[in-house]
Formats: structure tokens, C-alpha cells, sequence
């Protein structure tokens, strides 16, 4: 377990810095890349920045960890942590793309690309691989915390937890 355990914190690692250092990178330039825009200028960097140091902080603290943690449990909620990341990266990027092509309609700004988006999107992507480290069951508990008002199978329509109780409407009892 031991062993399970470190690899989920070096999956948080190198995700958290790629996702800071995607944030801190150029974004986009304008005129051939004497003008860079890095992604800390506006506020999703400085969010980026902020989601990427804490998971790193997270993951540093689970690696040294000597307490027995549920690897499975860490390795849902950093997965949960980069869906959500990728979900916002990808959006970003959408928007970016569109900005993009308002930018390319003006000849003498020479706009091009930068490489923090796509940085941003492997951290997002590692972090979300982080499940499939700990093992078949992260899966599983990772879409629980994603979703925690997700109906069940157990009976019909019921919540997990509740107990049966009576209608009050006397037409709508079973």
C-alpha cells in the first residue's frame, strides 16, 4: 500500500506543477512573440496557480504521510480536482482559440500561441490519471464525490440513507 500511496502523491506532484507552471507561462503573444501574455495576468491564471501549488502542497503532505490513508480516497479527489481542472482548462482554451481568430483579423498584431494552455491541460490530464493508479475502486468513489446527488439503484428513487416514509399525499402511496 506503501507503495500505491507514493505514486498517487508523485502523480499529484507532477500534475500540480504542471498546472502552476502552465499558469505562469506565456498564453498567448502578440507581434511574433515580442509581446507574451502570461496566463498570472488575469484571474483563471492566478486560479490555476492557486489549484496547482495547493494539490502540490496535498500531494507532498501524502507522500510523507505515515498515518495509513485510504489511497483511494486521495487518488478520487485528486482525480475530482482534475476533472474539474480540465473541465476549466478546456474552457479556457475554447476561449482562447476564439479570441485567437479576433486577433489573426488584424494583420500587424501577429498573434500566435503560447505553451502554458497546453501545460495547464497535461497537469489536468495527470491528475485525472491519478484513479487509475490507486487501483480499480478509485474510479468509482472518484464520480461519488463528483456527483454526491447521484441517484442510486437501490429502490426507486430513493436516496441512500433515508428512511421509507409514509405519503402525505394519500394518492401518491404505493
Amino acid at each position: 500500500m506503501r507503495r500505491q500511496q507514493r505514486l498517487v502523491a508523485l502523480c499529484g506532484v507532477g500534475g500540480g506543477a504542471l498546472i502552476a507552471a502552465g499558469s505562469l507561462q506565456p498564453w498567448f503573444s502578440l507581434f511574433a512573440g515580442l509581446q507574451p501574455y502570461a496566463g498570472t495576468v488575469g484571474v483563471y491564471g492566478r486560479i490555476l496557480l492557486g489549484v496547482g501549488l495547493l494539490v502540490c502542497a496535498l500531494s507532498a503532505l501524502l507522500w510523507w504521510s505515515t498515518r495509513a490513508i485510504a489511497v483511494t480516497r486521495a487518488a478520487s479527489l485528486q482525480s475530482a480536482v482534475g476533472v474539474i481542472t480540465l473541465t476549466f482548462a478546456i474552457w479556457i482554451a475554447y476561449g482562447l482559440q476564439q479570441q485567437m481568430a479576433e486577433l489573426a483579423a488584424n494583420p500587424m498584431l501577429v498573434a500566435e500561441y503560447g505553451p502554458g494552455v497546453p501545460l495547464v491541460l497535461l497537469g489536468a490530464m495527470v491528475l485525472t490519471a491519478s484513479a487509475l493508479v490507486a487501483g480499480p475502486f478509485a474510479l468509482p468513489s472518484a464520480l461519488r464525490i463528483v456527483l454526491p446527488y447521484a441517484r442510486t439503484t437501490r429502490g426507486r428513487g430513493q436516496t441512500p440513507g433515508l428512511q421509507d416514509r409514509p405519503s402525505p399525499h394519500p394518492s401518491r402511496a404505493k
